[in-house]
């Protein structure tokens, strides 16, 4: 598992050290399913003061630290104060004037990590924070999603966001509502082809056009189901829900 922190709104540090527990501890292709390994740990700027908060000590530290590190400050006596603290880290800072988010900066550093390990394909990215704030900022975070390598999961403030691929079948087992919309690019397959065939839900998506500005808001189990079944046939989706409490 590779965890992203980055900066803006985060969960509680109990649903983050919950969540991330029932990810390591799965071993199912549910909701809540990755491979039990020990976590590389990446903090974009100022994500690095939740990670310590949550208990992580990081890999890398990087982005262009404009968060981070007071502007009045000198940023280079800084960044040689945060690599003492750090001894273990790579501190991997950029200039502010970039045409790149921090975040953005992180993903490529857990795509690049997870090239050098011989198994990447069962590896999880969790991407934590990046929430509320900016506008513009959450929404280049959800493009991040139309890439070909992305987050698995994106932990926002109060919900969690599950990235549903092409060709695989997802298990939802918690009773409280979710929502599922379509992230279309012409490299996956044509929006008109996207398909999600599921069971045992109040409003089924073997039907949805989700090419027509369709998604699925606030569905549901059925009353008499333990859980549902969704098999993503064709496209890619992402999947809404709330924290276990």
């Amino acid at each position: 598992m590779t965890i992203i922190f980055t900066g803006g709104e985060h969960p509680t540090v109990t649903h983050t050290k919950t969540f991330l527990q029932n990810l390591q501890q799965s071993n199912t292709t549910s909701i809540n399913s990755s491979s039990k390994t020990s976590p590389f740990v990446i903090a974009a700027d100022s994500g690095l003061l939740f990670c310590r908060e949550c208990g992580f000590v990081p890999n890398i530290i990087c982005g262009d630290f404009d968060s981070l590190i007071k502007t009045d400050s000198n940023i280079n006596k800084q960044v040689c104060i945060l690599q003492k603290k750090y001894p273990f880290a790579k501190i991997k800072q950029w200039p502010t004037a970039k045409d790149y988010t921090d975040t953005q900066i992180a993903l490529q550093e857990a795509i690049c990590h997870n090239k050098t390990k011989k198994n990447t394909s069962a590896d999880c990215i969790v991407l934590i924070g990046g929430d509320g704030g900016r506008s513009d900022h959450f929404l280049a975070n959800l493009k991040l999603f139309e890439h070909q390598i992305a987050p698995d999961y994106w932990l926002c403030k109060d919900q969690f966001i599950k990235l549903l691929v092409e060709s695989s079948e997802y298990t939802v087992t918690k009773s409280s509502e979710f929502s599922i919309f379509p992230i279309f690019n012409n490299t996956f397959c044509k929006p008109s082809e996207y398909f999600i065939q599921s069971t045992n839900l109040v409003w089924p998506l073997d039907t949805v056009k989700w090419d027509q500005s369709i998604y699925s808001l606030s569905n549901r189990i059925t009353n008499n189901s333990d859980g549902a079944k969704l098999k993503i046939i064709k496209g890619r989706f992402l999947f809404f829900s709330v924290y276990s409490d």
